[in-house]
Formats: structure tokens, sequence, C-alpha cells
């Protein structure tokens, strides 16, 4: 038995504290959380299954966060096809990637009173990976080779292993859509196996270019840019109703959509905002509106307009 692979689970600390927080009652306590455990391992062991599959590695060899465990597999693996090794750079750059990180966030602070509107954008750490290429056009050669930091040849690696995972997606493989989804988490995970601060800073880098293509592309298309991070978007507008800010929305996502790397953002309409104050970033207060009460809140004002008659 001992040369059989085996993979070793650890229970959550609150596990632990059963039978000292409980001492007259733990058996039941534990019979409980041993029940609701066995139902869930089924899903359990699927996910893994399937992460598995992605990543082409044997089950016991993903960690406990299986989604790290094969990006560090994978990514390992394209590496040493490419004839690299694989170095451990983790190293303390907390500094480092907040200042990036500080050029994908903006806000406007202040009080907005017309209506405005709130896009939502998906997986930029991915786009600005996928189309460095594309972001990087036009930049001299010679300032590249400056900027280059030794990690060239690496993140074009990483580039690669990234488009082989998004292309499986396109198939509507769900467990790829799944490792994907964590591939900025991987990327920033000082944990991770194959952390490399260089690269995290590169792809910041890459990230802040693609966000502020698409706000300035928002305010040529008449927008006003009231706060931006890297999941979402709000652009101030001068309507002065629900209905004018809704037409709004719909004419600048279908301006975006001609631009490659804006249209695989996937920008969406996730809310309408009036009276919205800003104070900054994270501090903002407003009425908010889904896209999904729009149709409802149109029916009352009809009633309500009906029953003024």
């Amino acid at each position: 038995l001992a040369s059989l692979a085996a993979l070793r689970t650890v229970g959550s600390s609150e596990d632990n504290r059963i039978i000292t927080a409980n001492p007259l009652t733990w058996i039941r306590d534990v019979a409980r959380r041993a029940a609701q455990r066995y139902g869930a391992s089924a899903l359990w062991l699927e996910e893994r299954r399937s992460v598995a599959t992605v990543a082409s590695v044997p089950l016991c060899a993903l960690k406990n966060d299986v989604y790290i465990a094969a990006w560090d597999a994978m990514y390992a693996r394209a590496l040493r096809r490419r004839g690299h090794v694989l170095w451990n750079g983790a190293m303390d750059s907390a500094v480092e990637e907040e200042e990036e990180t500080r050029a994908t966030q903006t806000s406007c602070p202040g009080g907005h009173v017309t209506w405005s509107v709130e896009l939502g954008i998906g997986q930029i750490d991915i786009v600005a990976t996928l189309f460095s290429q594309a972001v990087q056009e036009g930049d001299d050669p010679s300032m590249l080779a400056l900027t280059d930091r030794g990690i060239g040849t690496h993140f074009a690696i990483l580039r690669d292993l990234v488009s082989s995972v998004y292309s499986r997606t396109l198939g509507r493989d769900e467990a790829a859509g799944a490792v994907l989804v964590n591939f900025a988490r991987w990327l920033r995970c000082p944990a991770s196996g194959s952390y490399d601060p260089a690269i995290v800073t590169h792809v910041n880098t890459l990230v802040a270019r693609v966000l502020a293509a698409l706000l300035i592309r928002i305010t040529k298309l008449g927008g006003r840019i009231v706060r931006a991070d890297r999941r979402s978007v709000v652009i101030g507008s001068s309507k002065t109703s629900l209905h004018e800010c809704t037409q709004f929305g719909a004419y600048v996502l279908s301006n975006l959509t001609d631009n490659p790397v804006l249209r695989h953002l996937a920008p969406s309409v996730t809310r309408y905002w009036a009276n919205l104050i800003v104070v900054d970033r994270e501090d903002f207060i407003g009425l908010a509106v889904e896209p999904a009460r729009i149709q409802e809140i149109a029916m009352q004002k009809a009633d309500d307009d009906a029953g003024g008659d």
C-alpha cells in the first residue's frame, strides 16, 4: 500500500473545534458533519477529476487548491517542453504589485444627478494576456527589449498556454472554463510554485493598457468615466430618464464590439444608477436599477399614468 498514490485531505479548522466546543454532544455534531461531507463527496471528486483531465495530471497530484495545482502543473510542463527550467521566484513584492494595481482603478468623486450606466467586464487578465501583441502593437521594439526584464520567452509560453486552455472553452468544455476563470488568482498567488513577480507586473501593465483603451473609447462615444476597475466601469451620461439611459448604454455596447480586444471583454450592462454620489472607488451610494427590473418599472409607470387619467 505504501507504493500506491494517495491523496491526503485536510479538514477545516472548525472541525477541530467540534469536540472541545461541545464536550457532551460532540458525537451528534461529528455524525452530522460526516453526513454532510459524504453527501458532498461526489461533487468534490467530480471537480477534481474534471480539473485533472484538463491539466492531464494524475488525480492525486492535485493539492487542496486544485486550480492552483493545475496551473502549476500545466505551466511547468509547458516550460519543460520549451527547454526552460522552472524557477520559483516567490518573494515579497506586495508594494510593487499594489502600485501596479492602482493604475487599473480610477474614480471621479462628486455627485452625479443624471443617469449613469454600469458595464461589467470579464476576465481582463486573460484578455490582456491573449492579446498582448495587439496591446503592444506600435511600441518601439528597442524599448520593449529594455523593459523585458528577462521574462519575454516565459510570458510567450504562458500566453500560448492560456490560449490552449481558452480554445477548449470554445468547445463548451466547462472544466476548462473553470480552470481559466482561476488564471488571475493563480498568477497572483504567492503560494503558487510558479509565482513570478516580474510576470505579474507585466500582466498588470497590460491590464492597465487594456482598461485605458476601453475608457478612452467610452469617452469618445460621449460617456463620462465615474469609476472604473478590473471588473466594471460606471459611465456618466447627460440623460435625465431611465429610458434614455438604456438607449445610451445600448449605443455604447454596440460601438465597442468592432474592436477585437474590447469585444473579448464581453461588456454587459449590470445596472443603472441615479443620483450617484462617489467619494472614492470603494465608497459610493446611489439608486441602482437592475436591467431585469426595467420592464417592470415601465409597466408600473404606464399603470400610474393610466390611473391618473
